[in-house]
C-alpha cells in the first residue's frame, strides 16, 4: 500500500518513470528500487518527511558501534541483519531506529517487542545501511527471512535473466551479486573465501567497495554456479581457470571474463565486466581538454609512424586508443587490431585475439598481419624486445602503429624502448607522439560541495589558499561515495625535429624531459591540479592517482 502511494507521488512530481510500477514486485525494498531508477536521496527524503512524517539522515563511518545494540538486547544483532536496521540513540524510552525501509512495520514491531521501547523510524540510504552493518558486525546482511539464503536486492529492470537450472539459493545469490555490480557500473567483482565469512567486493570507479560478507557455507554452491555458466571444470579446484560467462545470461550489453585461483580457504574468483565492447567509445568523453584534443588529433593523423599510450595497468590506455581508432575506421583504410583479449568490438575493424597456446603471440601475429596490407595497426601491448622491434620496424615501413607500454611518464617511454634494444635511430624516425595517462575519479555533479584548500596543499601546489575547490558529499546516484565516473589526467609529447635529434643521439631521460619542458610540455601533475581547480575531482584523488601511483 505505502509502496504504490510513495511511487505515485514521485511519478506525479516527475521524479520517477511510470514504468517503475510494473517492476515494483521485483524489489524486496521498493525504496532502494526507487533510488536505482534515478530518484535522488534528497528528493526521496523530502517526500518522506513532508508526506509521511518520516525523518531521514546520512550515515557516517564510525558513528555507530556494536556495543549499543548489545546493550539494548543480546538478540538485537540478529534483527539488525534480518531487517537492515540500525539503532542509533535512546532518549528516555524512545529508540531512534535507522531503517532501510521505514515502512517495514514488522521490523519496527520486532524491535519494540524485543526492547520494550517506543520506536522512532528514521530513513537512511539502503546501501549505506547495508555497508555499515557489514562493517560493524562483519557478517551477512540477510535483508529477509534469516532461514533462507540472501535474496536478490535491486533488480535492473532492463535485465532479462535466463536460468537453465533450478532457481536455487546459489543461483539467486550470484544473480544478486552480478546484477548489483552492473547497476553500480562496477568493473570487477571479487569473491573471496575466508575462514569465518565469504567476502564479496565490487571495484567501482577504480576503488574496491565492500558489497557484503556472507556465511562461508555459501561459497561452494556459488563457485559451482559460476563455473557452470562460465564453461569451467567444476571438479577442478587445485588449478587456476579462465573463462567467460555465456552470452545473454545476465546482459547482452555486458561481457564477463571469469578467473578462478585456489587460495587458503577455497577458490577465489574475479569477474571482469566489460561494458564498452558493444558501444562506440567517444574520444570527447575521455577527459582531454579541447586545446589538447586538437594536438592529439594531429598525432593520430593516418600517416606512418608510431603513437604510444603509457601508464599503469587499469589507466584506460586501450580505451583511449579505441576512441581514436574509431575516427580512423573508414572504408578506404584497412585497420587491424591485435589484442589480448579484444575488449572493444569495433564494427568494420579486423580484430585478432592472440593465442600463445598455438604460438601466435603479439610478435608472431604482427608479422602475419603485415602480410595483410594494413594501413593502421593497433597492437594491444609491447611486452618484450622482439615485439618492440617488429612493431617499430612496421611503423618504419609506412604503417600507422598504435600501441601501449607500461611506463610512469611519457619521457620514460622512449628510454623503455631503447632498453628493449630498439635502436635510437629507429625510435627517432618513427615516433609521432606519446600520451601518458591515469584515471581520476570524477566528482558526482549531484552532490559535490565547496571545500577549502589546506595551507599545506596550497603551499605544495603553489596556489592561493582561498581558492575555491570541491569535495564529494555522497548521494543515492553515486552510492554515497561522492564520485561518479572517471576522467583521464595526462601528459603528452608531440615529436619534433629537436626531440628526434636528441633521441638519435641517445641522450638520457632527464635531458629529454628538460628539453620538452622548455618547449612547454605540461606535466601530468599540472593537468590533475587543473581538474581539481575546475571542480572535476578532488585533492585526495590527485594525491592518490598522481603522487602515489604504483611504479609501472
Amino acid at each position: 500500500m505505502f509502496a504504490k502511494s510513495v511511487c505515485a507521488k514521485l511519478i506525479g512530481l516527475g521524479l520517477l518513470q511510470e514504468d517503475f510500477l510494473r517492476q515494483l514486485p521485483r524489489y524486496p525494498n521498493f525504496l532502494e528500487g526507487v533510488l536505482s531508477w534515478g530518484v535522488t536521496y534528497e528528493a526521496l527524503a523530502d517526500l518522506l518527511q513532508s508526506d509521511y512524517d518520516i525523518s531521514s539522515r546520512r550515515l557516517y563511518e564510525g558513528e555507530i558501534s556494536a556495543g549499543f545494540a548489545a546493550e539494548l538486547h543480546p538478540r538485537m544483532e540478529f534483527l539488525i541483519k534480518k531487517h537492515m536496521i540500525l539503532p542509533v540513540s535512546l532518549s528516555g524510552n524512545r529508540l531512534s531506529l535507522i531503517m532501510a525501509n521505514p515502512f517495514d512495520y514488522v521490523a519496527a514491531d520486532d524491535v519494540r517487542v524485543l526492547t520494550g521501547c517506543d520506536v522512532e523510524r528514521v530513513f537512511a540510504d539502503p546501501q549505506s545501511v547495508r555497508r555499515q552493518i557489514s562493517e560493524i558486525f562483519g557478517a551477512a546482511v540477510f535483508g529477509g527471512d534469516a532461514a533462507e539464503a540472501p535474496s536478490p536486492l535491486t533488480k535492473t529492470p532492463s535485465l532479462k535473466l535466463r536460468s537453465d537450472v533450478q532457481d536455487s539459493p546459489a543461483v539467486r545469490l550470484l544473480d544478486e551479486i552480478v546484477e548489483t555490480a552492473i547497476r553500480c557500473f562496477a568493473s570487477d567483482i571479487h569473491i573471496e573465501p575466508f575462514d569465518t565469512f565469504l567476502r564479496v567486493r565490487h571495484r567501482i570507479d577504480g576503488a574496491l567497495v565492500l558489497y557484503k560478507d556472507f556465511d562461508p557455507s555459501a561459497h561452494q554452491g556459488l563457485m559451482v554456479r559460476l563455473k557452470v555458466i562460465s564453461n569451467l571444470d567444476t571438479a577442478e579446484k587445485r588449478m587456476p581457470q579462465d573463462g567467460h560467462i555465456l552470452s545473454g545470461i545476465y546482459s547482452d550489453k555486458v561481457d564477463f571474463r571469469v578467473s578462478t585461483i585456489p587460495a587458503t580457504h577455497g577458490e577465489k574468483a574475479v569477474i571482469r565486466l566489460i561494458y564498452s565492447r558493444h558501444s562506440k567509445v567517444d574520444k570527447h568523453s575521455l577527459g582531454f581538454f579541447p586545446e589538447d584534443m586538437r594536438e592529439l588529433e594531429r598525432m593520430f593523423d593516418p600517416g606512418p609512424g608510431a603513437v604510444i599510450v603509457t601508464g599503469p595497468t587499469g589507466s584506460g590506455k586501450t580505451t583511449t586508443l579505441a576512441a581514436f581508432l574509431n575516427e580512423l575506421n573508414k572504408p578506404d583504410i584497412n585497420v587491424v587490431t591485435i589484442e589480448d583479449p579484444v575488449e572493444n568490438d569495433i564494427s568494420g575493424v579486423n580484430q585478432i585475439n592472440i593465442n600463445t597456446k598455438t604460438g601466435m603471440g603479439f610478435a608472431e601475429s604482427l608479422r602475419a598481419v603485415l602480410r595483410q596490407d594494413p594501413d593502421v595497426i593497433m597492437l594491444g601491448e609491447i611486452r618484450d624486445s622482439e615485439t618492440a622491434n617488429v612493431a617499430m620496424r612496421a611503423a618504419l615501413t609506412g604503417h600507422l602503429l598504435l600501441t601501449t607500454l607500461h611506463t610512469n611518464d611519457a619521457v620514460s617511454c622512449i628510454a623503455r624502448l631503447t632498453d628493449m634494444d630498439v635502436p635510437g635511430y629507429i625510435v627517432s624516425a618513427v615516433l609521432k607522439g606519446v600520451i601518458s595517462q591515469r584515471l581520476m575519479r570524477r566528482l558526482c555533479d549531484d552532490c559535490k560541495k565547496p571545500a577549502e584548500v589546506s595551507a599545506e596543499d596550497a603551499r605544495v601546489f603553489g596556489i592561493d589558499a582561498g581558492i575555491k575547490i570541491y569535495s564529494g558529499g555522497g548521494c543515492g546516484r553515486c552510492n554515497n561515495t561522492g564520485y561518479k565516473g572517471r576522467l583521464a589526467v595526462y601528459e603528452y609529447i608531440l615529436a619534433d625535429g629537436g626531440l628526434r635529434e636528441l633521441i638519435h643521439e641517445g641522450v638520457n631521460a632527464a635531458r629529454l624531459r628538460r628539453y620538452l619542458e622548455e618547449k612547454g610540455m605540461k606535466r601530468i601533475q599540472r593537468n590533475a591540479l587543473r581538474n581539481v581547480l575546475l571542480g572535476n575531482s578532488t585533492v585526495e584523488e590527485m594525491y592518490k592517482v598522481v603522487y602515489n601511483a604504483p611504479e609501472a
